[in-house]
């Protein structure tokens, strides 16, 4: 079934959390370093592409919903990039730059189609609470001068989202009706409590737990143990569980349900998470029922694994 191309128009989803740029060099190799034994790139190309929050704000506008982004980024030269990037993708953007920190950037160097390295810049502190101050006051100007219907907090552990804000901006975005979906990562596991849809995938949900790693085959009763001890722990209203391969689980606060996936090429799984939050946020928020969600989810992740990088799905390629 095709989904209404409008079906999100009517939407203004504000997203929360670290961005970055995912910068890809492309090039040729012709011989080795004389200096070392390593391969020596030539006929560079690079690419720029947003993301983190950045790149669910991007999925949000190609959705067909209006995206705005709150973050935090170093006053660098970087800026300037991720500035451009949201404005081309109509994206409304409060960036709060800081001088103490350096823009996240992620560089993939290929030679060919084959990967030689990936080179991280970024710090992973936590906002500065002058900066966090920034931060707050940013969110309560906007929640209040427009009608913000979601509230996606997109945390990678790079600092913006942390103990000493996430329980305040939960608090006034539910003093606001505003539907809260989180996408964690392990730091900060527990702190997302009361939150409309929580959505870790199956690794994370299992760092949370080590003695109970599943070693060498998937068990669903185990996951489906887990996701509903890390509900009720946080007593989120819907978990769901991405399994990558093997699909999708989620849990609402009465009934659990499941769906595998099809079997598919993986090209690439950078920006599927990215894709699947801002796909079932929406989708739950328009009250599609649980089996269709889990429907969407797989079939989110399976069009963003077909494509090269970090990918983004239209709602024209969207169907269960």
């Amino acid at each position: 079934m095709q989904v209404d191309m409008a079906i999100f128009s009517d939407l203004h989803i504000l997203i929360l959390g670290d961005v970055m740029i995912d910068q890809y060099m492309h090039g040729n190799v012709y011989r080795q370093s004389p200096e070392a034994d390593i391969p020596v790139l030539e006929d560079v190309r690079t690419e720029k592409k947003l993301g983190g929050a950045a790149n669910v704000a991007k999925n949000i506008h190609h959705l067909g919903a209006k995206a705005s982004l709150l973050s935090v980024c170093g006053e660098d030269s970087h800026q300037d990039t991720l500035q451009t990037l949201l404005k081309q993708h109509q994206i409304e953007a409060h960036i709060i730059a800081d001088s103490t920190r350096q823009t996240t950037v992620k560089t993939r160097v290929f030679a060919d189609k084959n990967q030689l390295i990936r080179v991280d810049q970024e710090d992973k502190h936590a906002i500065s609470e002058e900066i966090n101050h920034q931060l707050l006051q940013r969110f309560e100007a906007i929640i209040e001068q427009s009608k913000i219907d979601i509230l996606i907090l997109q945390d990678y552990n790079k600092g913006v989202l942390h103990q000493k804000n996430i329980g305040a901006i939960i608090q006034r975005a539910q003093s606001k009706e505003i539907f809260i979906a989180v996408d964690p990562k392990v730091q900060h596991f527990y702190e997302y409590e009361g939150v409309d849809l929580f959505k870790p995938n199956m690794k994370e949900l299992f760092q949370q737990f080590p003695s109970e790693a599943i070693q060498n085959s998937f068990d669903l009763s185990v996951v489906k143990k887990l996701a509903k001890k890390v509900q009720t722990q946080i007593a989120s209203k819907t978990i769901l569980v991405t399994l990558s391969e093997h699909g999708a689980m989620l849990c609402t606060e009465s009934e659990s349900y499941y769906k595998a996936a099809k079997s598919i090429e993986v090209v690439d799984v950078c920006g599927a998470g990215d894709a699947v939050i801002a796909v079932i946020a929406m989708a739950m928020y328009k009250g599609i029922e649980s089996e269709e969600l889990l429907d969407l989810c797989n079939e989110t992740g399976r069009i963003v694994c077909e494509k090269t990088g970090v990918a983004s799905i239209h709602i024209s390629e969207l169907k269960f």
